[in-house]
Order: C-alpha cells, then sequence, then structure tokens
C-alpha cells in the first residue's frame, strides 16, 4: 500500500530533533547445537543451583509469612543466603566472561546468563508450588491425626486459598525483587569485566533480564499494564486499541515524519522489511524520543527556567523554536489517533484502575472504559452488575461509576494532552519490553538445562556442552605456558647514590631495599608478576598467561599498569633523595610481549628464563645519551620519543642503528604488546588536542583493566609516528613515517581529560 500526504496533514520537519534508536544485539545462533542438534546443552554449577533454591525459598517465605509450614529456620537471617549465592552467581558468570573470552565469542556469556534466567525463573515457580505443597501435606496430616483440630485446618486452608488466589501477585513480586538484586550483583563487578573484555554495547542485563514480562504467565494482562506501564490495550481483533493496531499505526506516523514533505513512503505493513522500517522500529522502542519529539510542557518550564536564570539569547530561542516544533509535531500525531477515535479510550481509561479494583470481576476494565465513553453500553453494564452481586456475595454501587463518567467528561484540554504523551511512553517501553520478552523467551526455549549424566557425558564428548561452574568445581591441574611479557626498567643513578651514600658512612643496600626494591616486591602479585632479574640498575619482570585461563589473560594491561606504579614508585624515592641531597633516579621502561613461552634452564634450584622478549625490552627501556642531552633542556609533553637513525648516525650501532629514544621516565611498549593489549580490553581511540599539555592532535586509545585482587585501572596509551630523527634541528622528526611506536601515558593531565570516557 503507497499513501500519499495530504495538504492538510503534512507532517513536521524534524531535522532538529536528535532521536535516539534503540538496538540490542543478542544472539546464540553463532553456538553449536547439543545432542539433540536443537538445543543447547548447558550443565550449571550445582553448587549454584542449589543456593539459589535456598535464597527463593526464603524470599518467597518471607513474602508470604510461611517459614514455619514450609519447614524454614528463620534464625539465618536473609543476609546469609545473599552472600553465599552472591558469591557463588557471581562466579558463575565471571567464569563465563572468562570463557567468552577464551573462546573469542560474546554469545557464551550470553548463552551463561540466559541459562541462568530460564533456572532461576523456574525455580521460582517450583518454589512457590512447594509452598503449597506444605501446606496440602499440613492439612491432610491434621486431618488424618486421632486428634482432629478443625480450627487449624479451616485456618490452613483459608491460608492456601489466599495465596492460590494470590499466585501471580507473588510470583511477579518474587521475580521482580530477585531480578533487580541480580542486576545489582553484576552493577558490582561482573557488568565493568564484561565491558573491558567486550567494550558496553554488551551490557545488555537491565533490558533483557530485569523485564517486567519476565515474572507473568499473560503478558497483555490488564491489571500488570495498568500496574507498570498506566495503560490499557484493547483485546478484541477489531479494537483501535488493541496492541498490533498501535504499533502499526506508530510505525505509520514514525515513517511520515523520517520522510521528506512530498515523497511517497513504502508502507511497513507490506510485509517487505526494509531497512527504514527496522529503523522505524528502533526508534519506537526508545520512549525518550517522545518526550523530545512532542513533550513542549517540559520545554516549557526549561526556557521558564533559562530566563528566570538569564541563559544566553540563543539558548532561549532555542528553546523557543523548539515549543514551536513540538507543538506542531504533537497535533500531528494527535490528529491521527484522534482519527482513529483513540483519544477517548486513552484518557477514560487514565484514571480508572482505583475503580477496576473494585468492579473487576465482575466486570473486565475494558467495560469501564466502554461505560464512560458510550452511554449504550451502560444499561447493560449495571444489568451485569445486578446479576453478579448475587454470585459475589455484595452489592455494586453505581454511582462511583457515574462520578467517574463526570469526571472523564470535565478533563481539561491541557490534561488530556499530558495524558496522550504519557500513554504513549508507556506503551513504547511495553512495546520495548514484549519485544525484549520475545527474543529472550525464544532463547530459553532452545537451552537445555541438563543434570543428566548420560546426556553430559555425551555432550562433552562431543564437544557441544557449556558448562558454567565454580571453580572449585572444575578439576584443576596446572596450565602450561602459552605466551608471556616482559618489563625492563633501566634504572639510571643508582650508582651515583651509592657513591655518596658509602662517602658519608651510610648504607646503600638497606636504603635501596627498604625504599625501592620492597615496595616494588610488593605489588608484583597484584599484577600476577615475578622477578626474573634485578640488581642497582636493572628490573627485569614477566607476567606469563597459561592455557584455558582466561581470567588472567591480562598480562599486556597488567604490565602497562605495574610500569606505570613501578614510575609512582620511583617518584616517591626521589622525594626522599631530595631530602638527603642525593642524586634522583631516572627510569626508562620498556614492554615486549613474546606471543609463545620463554624457555627455562636451571642453576642448581634457580630457575632462569630466556627469551628473546628480555633483549628487545632492553632496547625499549633505552636512552640515547646525545640526543637526551639535546632533548632534555627542553620541555616535553611526553615521556617517550622514537625516531628512525638516519644513515651517518652517531649515537648507535648494529642492530640498534635502525631506532633511537628518548625514554626519560618512560613506558614504551611494543607493537606487538599494543596488539595483544586490543585483545585483551575493549580499547576506544581518540585523537583529540589537549591546550594544557600540547596542541598538536595526537592520537589515544583509552581503556580500563582488572588486577589479580580485581581492582580496575584506568589505562592510556598515545600513539605516535616514528619520524627520521635529523640532528641538526634538535630532534625534530622529518618524513612520512612509515611505522609508529606506542607509549603508556603518566601525565595526570590526559587520566583528568579523559576521566569521562574511561
Amino acid at each position: 500500500m503507497i499513501f500519499f500526504f495530504r495538504r492538510t496533514s503534512v507532517p513536521p520537519n524534524i531535522d532538529n530533533f536528535s532521536l535516539e534508536h534503540y538496538g540490542i544485539k543478542f544472539s546464540l545462533n553463532r553456538l553449536v547445537p547439543g545432542v539433540d542438534n536443537v538445543r543447547y546443552d548447558v550443565r550449571l554449577s550445582p553448587e549454584l543451583i542449589k543456593s539459589t533454591t535456598k535464597i527463593i525459598q526464603y524470599l518467597i517465605a518471607d513474602k508470604t509469612q510461611t517459614y514455619k509450614i514450609m519447614g524454614i529456620d528463620i534464625k539465618p537471617s536473609r543476609n546469609d543466603f545473599q552472600k553465599e549465592f552472591e558469591n557463588c552467581y557471581s562466579e558463575v558468570l565471571i567464569g563465563a566472561v572468562n570463557q567468552a573470552k577464551m573462546q573469542k565469542e560474546i554469545q557464551i556469556d550470553f548463552l551463561a546468563q540466559t541459562a541462568l534466567v530460564k533456572m532461576i525463573l523456574g525455580e521460582i515457580r517450583a518454589q512457590y508450588e512447594y509452598m503449597i505443597q506444605c501446606y496440602i501435606k499440613a492439612i491432610r496430616k491434621i486431618e488424618l491425626s486421632s486428634s482432629k483440630n478443625l480450627a487449624a485446618v479451616i485456618k490452613f486452608k483459608e491460608q492456601l486459598s489466599d495465596v492460590r488466589y494470590n499466585r501471580s501477585f507473588i510470583l511477579r513480586n518474587t521475580g521482580l525483587d530477585f531480578f533487580h538484586y541480580l542486576a545489582e550483583i553484576q552493577d558490582k563487578q561482573i557488568k565493568q569485566i564484561r565491558e573491558i573484555n567486550f567494550g558496553s554495547e554488551v551490557a545488555i542485563y537491565s533490558d533483557i533480564f530485569t523485564n517486567p514480562i519476565l515474572h507473568i504467565e499473560d503478558s497483555h494482562d490488564d491489571f500488570f499494564m495498568m500496574d507498570e506501564y498506566n495503560i490499557l490495550l484493547g483485546r478484541r481483533f477489531d479494537d483501535p486499541d488493541q496492541y498490533s493496531t498501535l504499533i502499526d499505526l506508530l510505525k505509520d506516523i514514525f515513517s511520515q515524519i523520517l520522510t521528506p514533505a512530498g515523497q511517497t513512503q513504502m508502507s511497513v505493513n507490506t510485509g517487505t522489511q526494509t531497512k527504514h522500517a527496522i529503523d522505524v522500529n528502533e526508534l519506537i522502542k526508545q520512549d525518550r524520543n517522545i518526550d523530545r519529539l512532542l513533550n513542549f510542557f517540559n520545554t516549557k518550564a526549561q526556557y521558564k527556567l533559562f530566563k528566570k536564570e538569564k541563559r544566553p539569547k540563543k539558548e532561549i530561542r532555542g528553546l523557543k523554536e523548539r515549543i514551536k516544533q513540538q507543538k506542531k509535531l504533537f497535533a500531528f500525531f494527535y490528529r491521527r489517533f484522534n482519527h482513529k477515535g483513540l483519544i477517548k479510550k486513552i484518557t477514560a481509561s487514565n484514571d480508572i484502575h482505583p475503580l477496576a479494583r473494585d468492579y473487576c470481576p465482575p466486570l473486565m476494565p475494558q467495560q469501564i472504559v466502554q461505560f464512560l465513553i458510550k452511554p449504550g453500553s451502560r444499561r447493560q453494564i449495571i444489568r451485569q452488575l445486578k446479576i453478579s452481586e448475587r454470585f459475589y456475595g455484595r452489592s455494586f454501587s453505581i454511582k462511583p461509576l457515574k462520578k467517574q463518567v463526570r469526571s472523564w467528561k470535565n478533563i481539561s484540554g491541557k490534561k488530556r494532552k499530558e495524558i496522550f504523551i504519557n500513554f504513549l511512553k508507556g506503551f513504547i517501553r511495553y512495546h520495548r519490553d514484549f519485544e525484549n520478552y520475545k527474543l529472550l523467551k525464544d532463547a530459553m526455549d532452545i537451552i537445555n538445562i541438563t543434570t543428566d549424566e548420560n546426556i553430559i557425558n555425551l555432550s562433552r564428548a562431543n564437544h557441544t556442552l557449556f558448562e558454567f561452574l565454580m571453580p572449585q568445581e572444575s578439576v584443576s591441574h596446572e596450565k602450561p605456558i602459552i605466551n608471556h611479557v616482559i618489563i625492563k626498567a633501566d634504572v639510571r643513578g643508582s650508582t651515583a647514590i651509592t657513591q655518596q651514600m658509602q662517602e658519608r658512612g651510610l648504607n646503600p643496600a638497606s636504603y635501596f631495599s627498604l625504599n625501592f626494591f620492597n615496595p616494588i616486591t610488593e605489588i608484583l602479585p597484584d599484577y600476577g608478576a615475578t622477578k626474573v632479574f634485578i640488581e642497582g640498575d636493572a628490573i627485569i619482570l614477566a607476567i606469563t598467561e597459561h592455557e584455558k585461563t582466561p581470567e588472567g589473560w591480562y598480562g599486556v594491561a597488567r604490565a602497562c599498569g605495574l610500569s606505570m606504579n613501578i614510575l609512582t614508585i620511583v617518584k616517591r624515592y626521589n622525594l626522599q633523595c631530595l631530602k638527603k641531597s642525593f642524586p634522583i633516579l631516572e627510569l626508562g621502561i620498556g614492554i615486549s610481549y613474546q606471543s609463545s613461552p620463554p624457555a627455562f634452564l636451571f642453576d642448581e634450584n634457580n630457575k632462569i628464563m630466556i627469551s628473546p622478549a628480555i633483549n628487545h625490552a632492553d632496547r625499549l627501556s633505552s636512552c640515547a645519551k646525545s640526543l637526551k642531552k639535546r632533548l632534555g633542556n627542553s620541555k616535553k609533553p611526553f615521556n617517550l620519543y622514537v625516531y628512525q637513525a638516519g644513515k651517518a648516525n652517531q649515537f648507535v650501532t648494529g642492530e640498534d642503528a635502525a631506532y633511537i629514544r628518548y625514554n626519560v621516565n618512560g613506558i614504551e611498549l611494543s607493537p606487538a604488546a599494543f596488539m595483544k593489549l586490543t585483545e585483551e580490553i575493549e580499547l576506544k581511540a581518540i585523537e583529540t588536542v589537549i591546550p594544557e599539555v600540547i596542541n598538536e592532535r595526537i592520537n589515544i586509545y583509552i581503556g580500563k583493566y582488572q588486577t589479580v585482587s580485581g581492582k580496575f585501572k584506568k589505562l592510556l596509551i598515545r600513539e605516535a609516528p616514528i619520524r627520521e630523527f635529523v640532528p641538526a634541528k634538535e630532534g625534530t622528526g622529518i618524513g612520512k613515517p612509515s611505522k609508529k611506536y606506542y607509549e603508556v601515558v603518566t601525565n595526570p593531565h590526559f587520566y583528568n581529560s579523559f576521566e569521562k570516557l574511561i
């Protein structure tokens, strides 16, 4: 169907509105199905399942006050159950992220989260049924006993009737509370671990897994929609406010406002899934777009505030123009809905919630709406209430309904507009949640959570079993080294300090140990590093990564963090030296990565590492003396500069003749180490100028990593071209760069500038 805009209904221009697209990247389609070739075989941690059962059983007993009937000891507090569960849940999900990292497949993490949701939802329903069975057993036990306690039987039957009647309410509230608790656990630590490995776009938990529709059995339940979204939708196929009819109408409207005036637009109802139609749906699922497009009430309030605060005239004029555009857009939406006869139903259904609680049953909420807007329906509805009185044992007064009719008729024009905007926002949130629910339900339907040993063994043998276990539930053994990182710190100035201290009759060994070597040794475990070689003018450290231990695959990131920390220790050490009039230490640090395990030899009981990365890190940490002499006196924004040596270079010979370095308290990362870093954590590339530091445009990579102890640290990497060094121009580079070098940034101005992005 092709429609053409009529002159009276040309949509307003929306070029000045910045609309948000809503899209979730969630799929399991790259994973291998299990033994039935349809579903994914998943084995979950038995310890986690046991802990989940305990906390949900306690939660349901707490909500229904059925501790005694369910045989639950109330001495342990809810905090005890939560602590145990939180530990299990966190460890299993962190393990899933590590599995996803190891196999470079984020869908493994999606599978783990979905399987846990399926298990927890099933457990909530199972524990509710367990409570029902506890009541039935208690009643039967009393009835079969020799001394029948009729009062106790009546009491238990009344309580059983109550929990059965409130089944939906109990399941829904238990689920909502528990899943918001799960979201809090995710936000504490798991979210950051996921983001540093896969980026922020995979943080989908809050939208999919805290979806309220997950916890009800009828996604179109009237009371649920009124409670959660403040909307009421038609149920019959021909109702104008039926869900699918409203979605089609909104897609039609959004398609029109997105199409320039005078052009035709293919209807989204043709069945052709064009890219434009998909974009329209992504716009519709973002409720903030309604405020941006239509909510001139909010903009008016902002306009008044700006005038009161005497903001710049340009800002005030901009708001005034926005109000004008929003009013036009509002009129366009309102007219389309009014033409379908929807405005009356929307305004009538806005305030019926209290009435619905009193009159439903026997009425349906939609019948109350009909009573308000259709006088011809009232006689039949009154007759139905009269007939129902004998079945419900109470009378139904008509006065509140008639009062609501008068109230609805007297709604002001402004109030109707506000109700319309709120309805659209509520309906869009419902549409988003309903589509996310279908997405997750489809995924849960193809997951087979199994405890059958035969299926587990068969699936594991065929490499189709996904196991999400606690660390202690997995078979542990020492894993072979697969690669390693070397950190070389070239310590300069220690000889002069030693000489001065000896001349004063002081002990340089204890001074170095207490203020330099001991502090460095103390921080090594937090970065997973070990000593290779340490003496007065050289520190060589190593970080190794092992097979099937993705939780430790942050070797380069941790090496960068360790190097920055060593520089901090040196700065603190130099302050002590200045107080005692000793020469200060200077460092040059190089980080080299080798994508293979190192070799080892033994000198008696001493294990000695052999690796080409040690020599490479040594070159990265070096500083050409003549280059340092020329550049050291000028203020430099960075601590590292790398140049390509000329043909007649006087600074270096042999293999090192290719490049010369100025590395004074700087940290150089080898290209191979930088590439490994991009695999370890998510890095954002930014080209920027920071006037406080340098006026030239620079390339910066921003990210976060996690230490062994679980702390999250910030990391900035500078990428710069290697240019030819020209001695006559005192360190300036010329020529087209062919390669790049990488510096771990330590300048605090950069971290302050990028604080919001890290």
